[in-house]
């Protein structure tokens, strides 16, 4: 049995969480809107809850179906694990939103970063709803590596044990026709780097997206990122209104500032070490109060502007606040 209270929590609980609208709400049915479609559940009195998923296309049905079910076995393991769909869902085959890029090229963009551009096979995905993806890395040395398939549940099936993938999330930073421009930091001992600096023109990758959020569609705003969520604040600023106004505040850990950044007009960008990153966002936010406030940097950084009163205070739809990596903690060593 499933109880209709539980998801409705767990559901309205998301919609507030990302800003999402709530379209209805009655004893028996929650429908809710999203970036990809609209989803509702409703209470069939019987122990059972039915799920509705509708979007404009294939691809954004899947996005949509497999973050329903992901953020359901998060807080319902045992109601995912019984999720069964009206159509037919091939157990086994591999994910929709799988696919092999082909390497166009991959040099040098300035000294923290390296650009590569691969062909994509179904560039239709990645369009400003989502910017996102995950590139697939099997374990050194495999020759037959396993990829994801379809749970029966509609999600997605990881690999596990000794056939466990490398799945680091990226940023599409332009897509054109059918070639995708992916920007890679130089984190130490990263292994996209490595990959990055090795992989040769023609060679394949194995990719899974789009994934997350978009663009923004917001005309006064303040963004902040580190080098991580560079490409991402990037894609941003060439994505707002042409009459926007917008404050963009970027971190250097290296000291290097010749990431290309698009400025246009009534954009300001200010670059500065880690420091004073969190405060000067906050004085940003008390200077000019903007109507949104996107940020992309590290774990701790984000947790701190969380609880920071003037980002806490403001509606949840007028900020977007996402963690881009986490620092590793110091390895206990034995004197």
């Amino acid at each position: 049995t499933l109880s209709f209270f539980a998801m409705k929590e767990m559901l309205l609980h998301e919609a507030e969480e990302h800003g999402l609208p709530v379209l209805g709400m009655s004893d028996g049915t929650v429908r809710i809107q999203s970036d990809f479609g609209e989803f509702s559940i409703t209470d069939l009195l019987t122990g059972q809850v039915r799920m509705n998923v509708a979007s404009p296309t294939q691809d954004q049905l899947i996005i949509l179906r497999d973050s329903l079910v992901e953020h359901i076995a998060h807080y319902l393991p045992d109601a995912a694990n019984g999720i069964t769909w009206s159509d037919a869902i091939e157990v086994g085959e591999l994910a929709p939103n799988f696919q092999f890029a082909t390497v166009l090229s991959s040099e040098t963009l300035c000294n923290d970063f390296t650009r590569v551009r691969m062909r994509l096979k179904n560039p239709e995905r990645f369009d400003d709803r989502s910017i996102h993806f995950r590139f697939l890395f099997p374990p050194s040395g495999t020759t037959s590596p396993q990829w994801p398939t379809l749970a029966a549940n509609g999600s997605t099936q990881w690999p596990q044990g000794n056939d466990a993938l490398h799945r680091p999330v990226y940023t599409i930073r332009a897509v054109h026709a059918d070639v995708a421009t992916v920007d890679i930091f130089h984190h130490e001992n990263g292994r996209t780097l490595e990959w990055s600096k090795h992989v040769r023109t023609g060679e394949r990758v194995a990719m899974l997206g789009p994934a997350g959020s978009g663009v923004l569609d917001e005309k006064d705003v303040l963004l902040a990122a580190d080098e991580t969520a560079f490409p991402a604040a990037a894609r941003m600023i060439e994505a707002l209104p042409h009459d926007h106004t917008a404050s963009v505040v970027l971190v250097t850990n290296t000291g290097s500032t010749d990431y290309p950044m698009p400025e246009p007009k009534d954009t300001t960008v200010e670059w500065m070490t880690p420091e004073t990153f969190t405060d000067r966002i906050t004085k940003c936010i008390q200077a000019r109060t903007p109507k949104f406030v996107w940020v992309g940097a590290e774990a701790s950084e984000i947790a701190v502007l969380r609880d920071a009163p003037l980002i806490n205070e403001m509606d949840k739809a007028q900020k977007r606040l996402a963690v881009y990596w986490t620092e590793p903690s110091p390895t206990n060593t034995a004197g």
